[in-house]
């Protein structure tokens, strides 16, 4: 795909497949806590086919006027895996948890005018928070608002950009060799 005028020296049709396998290790730390993931993935991450077409004008091979060979390359490389999972568990958190965001976004609006999508309108109806009524005034605290409770994280990536390429080369009576090359790149993540 780099040099695609180099397909013009081709002679034969060629198949090639390239296995991979390997190990991801992912450190994460989350407050005090700190955990190690491994994991195992195995794949195909290049591929590819080329067919070549040879003319040769009569019995003599170096007798040869015009197109000496035309090749047809297709192929599919993986350029970037973004496969990690990364898991810390039993993080004691003395300070604050996510009730507090929570809060935060009911603000000082009645439960009655939360939305009914909102995070804030989901925590209280969940009962991760509560409101309170002071002389008019709605405030909102959380159920672990001053935090002392263990947390987990967990965040899984998934995706891979791809690569599809087609390519064409050309060689023209040994002295001029031409490439061309399309190629198709997608991320998904």
């Amino acid at each position: 795909t780099t040099n695609p005028a180099g397909l013009g020296l081709m002679r034969t049709s060629t198949f090639q497949i390239s296995p991979s396998i390997s190990l991801n290790n992912t450190a994460g730390r989350f407050i005090n806590s700190e955990n190690t993931q491994s994991d195992f993935y195995a794949g195909v991450p290049s591929m590819g086919v080329a067919f070549t077409s040879v003319n040769y004008q009569g019995e003599d091979e170096r007798k040869r006027d015009g197109a000496v060979s035309f090749t047809f390359a297709m192929g599919y490389n993986q350029l970037e895996n973004f496969e990690r999972n990364t898991v810390v568990q039993d993080a004691f958190n003395e300070f604050s948890s996510i009730t507090n965001f929570f809060t935060e976004l009911a603000g000082d609006t009645p439960p009655s005018l939360l939305g009914q999508n909102s995070f804030a309108a989901l925590a209280y109806d969940a009962f991760l928070i509560d409101s309170i009524w002071d002389g008019g005034q709605v405030g909102y605290f959380g159920a672990a608002e001053r935090g002392q409770i263990d947390q987990t994280l967990q965040v899984q990536e998934f995706g891979r950009r791809t690569g599809w390429y087609f390519s064409l080369g050309n060689n023209l009576n040994d002295k001029i060799i031409l490439g061309a090359t399309l190629n198709l790149e997608s991320v998904r993540y």
